[in-house]
């Protein structure tokens, strides 16, 4: 039993290390992939879940041993001193084995394979945090490079107008106004690339920290997001409560204090402890069996036990409350991603090159004179903010499959949508 027991320690304690030791370094640039799989790796929490789940594996181990403790080998000795004046040394050994007869290592079993589904749901629960997050940041990221991308294109627009107005003004066909008005514009879209630029480096820097390494998400690629739910929302429900972290927990807490309350009820059926014992004398050898029973008399662990049933109440209540927190939360989720994916699904496909291709309209007609300068700026603003709110659109549907996710506990696959 020893052996065993040291065994699956070393086992446990060396993966330990050997998890500690093959943190993976990611590459400076990667895709999404790549960095929900590097902020696994190095989460803190996630290592923390990991290290928690194999103490409870262990515990299990220990639960799951036949008896409930060591023999025990005790010797003795004694001098002898006869009538005649001679002496004897009298020694003996015995050697003794306690058994439980009342199924104490079931119930042990019960609360270890309680607390080891507890510690698997929250270290499924922690890496789904974590790709979570990390996976809102990445979209975050993704905004903020298109966003950028509009604001850079609009400077190129605004300066492009400028010079018209101010080849116009030098030729005498144009006004000072309009010199005034498309300059203005410049610096307005100078202002809003350098924001658009502040709010890119803050988001890269938030998911450097996140990952836990300084890396940046390789550029290009389709906008990520979990795959689409291919459940109804009663199913939707019933995964969330299986891989909630709290709900689990709770349940455990019941199991638990159930089963201890188990155990200090079957204390009323005493250990034996079964001995085996040789001793030398010196007119004989004796060779002898002993069985001891303690006897219950006085039961001394009532309050034990009604400590143990409170417990246990209190952990289901709270258990019912957090699957109701959970039953509204994969609701209010599911909601949410209908109605974002609803709007997602009214933009028509070829929209965002529709408005492209009305900038340049626009530069063209101001250009050629068609078009005044104030009606040209006006548009050219709503056709950007349209570009802005067709992005805003596009992210809102990504992160809300990632709320769904997080909430009905679903993997976390990405799957894209070309922006």
């Amino acid at each position: 039993m020893l052996s065993r027991a040291w065994t699956a320690f070393a086992v446990l304690s060396l993966a330990g290390v050997a998890r500690a030791q093959q943190t993976p370094r990611c590459p400076d640039v990667a895709d999404a992939a790549g960095l929900l799989r590097c902020a696994r790796a190095r989460s803190a929490t996630v290592v923390q879940a990991e290290q928690a789940l194999k103490a409870v594996q262990a515990r299990r181990i220990t639960a799951g041993f036949v008896l409930p403790a060591n023999p025990t080998l005790a010797l003795e000795a004694g001098h002898r001193r006869l009538a005649d004046g001679s002496s004897d040394l009298d020694r003996g050994l015995l050697l003794s084995q306690t058994f439980e007869i009342a199924g104490q290592r079931s119930l042990r079993l019960d609360v270890a394979d309680a607390q080891e589904a507890a510690a698997q749901a929250a270290l499924a629960a922690a890496r789904r945090e974590v790709a979570a997050r990390t996976l809102r940041q990445i979209d975050e990221i993704w905004r903020a490079r298109a966003t950028l991308g509009f604001a850079r294109r609009e400077r190129d627009v605004a300066r492009a107008l400028a010079r018209v107005a101010q080849a116009r003004a030098r030729q005498g066909v144009g006004a000072g106004l309009e010199v005034d008005l498309a300059e203005a514009a410049v610096v307005e879209a100078g202002r809003a690339e350098r924001q658009a630029e502040s709010t890119l480096r803050e988001a890269e820097a938030a998911l450097a920290a996140r990952v836990g390494q300084d890396v940046k998400l390789a550029p290009g690629g389709p906008l990520p997001r979990p795959a689409p739910p291919a459940s109804a929302l009663a199913e939707l429900e019933a995964s969330g409560l299986r891989g909630s972290a709290e709900v689990q927990a709770r349940r455990a807490e019941a199991a638990v204090a159930r089963a201890e309350v188990a155990l200090r009820r079957r204390e009323r059926v005493p250990d034996v402890t079964v001995g085996v014992g040789v001793r030398y004398e010196e007119l004989a050898h004796i060779v002898g069996a002993q069985l001891s029973v303690p006897l219950p008399i006085v039961r001394r662990n009532q309050g034990e036990i009604a400590e143990g049933e409170v417990r246990a109440a209190a952990a289901d209540a709270a258990g019912h409350q957090a699957a109701l927190r959970v039953h509204l939360a994969v609701r209010a989720a599911f909601d949410a991603w209908q109605q974002a994916h609803a709007a997602a699904g009214e933009v028509p496909s070829d929209l965002g090159a529709r408005l492209e291709t009305d900038v340049t309209a626009l530069q063209a007609a101001y250009a050629h004179g068609s078009l005044p300068l104030t009606a040209a700026l006006t548009s050219l603003r709503q056709v950007f903010a349209a570009r802005r709110a067709l992005l805003g659109v596009q992210v809102d549907a990504a992160v809300a499959s990632v709320d769904l996710a997080q909430a009905a506990a679903l993997p976390i696959t990405l799957a894209g949508a070309q922006p």
